[in-house]
């Protein structure tokens, strides 16, 4: 398996977004964190029919389908952290970090309803 993709429905939470997380309290935070963190960790195995594979190297791109607003990218990155957590909890990649993951690539999609907003985290194996 090359890449995986998962699909959070939706707006993200606002508490985890840069902005979200100055002005909510912490456990408000920590509930939606570990509730995203759950979300994607079944969303993963769903994806990959619970057969994990293991990526020494990565790029992770994200979509943030829109009807309103968008957030800022420096709030989109906060707000998806989770999603990213959960392909190390489930030891796909080691760690998140720029030595694994050599690609980050955020992009933005308008959408003409807010039942078709989503964000798609797709994680795909970096072969050198």
């Amino acid at each position: 398996m090359d890449s995986i993709t998962i699909k959070l429905s939706g707006s993200l939470p606002s508490s985890l977004s840069k902005n979200g997380r100055r002005r909510s309290h912490w456990w408000t935070q920590k509930q939606a964190t570990q509730k995203m963190l759950d979300d994607c960790t079944m969303l993963i195995r769903e994806a990959t029919g619970n057969n994990l594979p293991k990526y020494d190297k990565a790029d992770i791109e994200i979509l943030s389908r829109y009807s309103n607003l968008p957030l800022d990218y420096d709030g989109l990155a906060p707000a998806v952290a989770p999603a990213i957590d959960a392909f190390v909890t489930l030891g796909i990649i080691e760690d998140d970090n720029p030595n694994i993951v050599l690609s980050y690539l955020m992009r933005f999609e308008k959408v003409s309803k807010r039942s078709f907003a989503e964000t798609v985290v797709t994680l795909t194996n970096h072969k050198s």
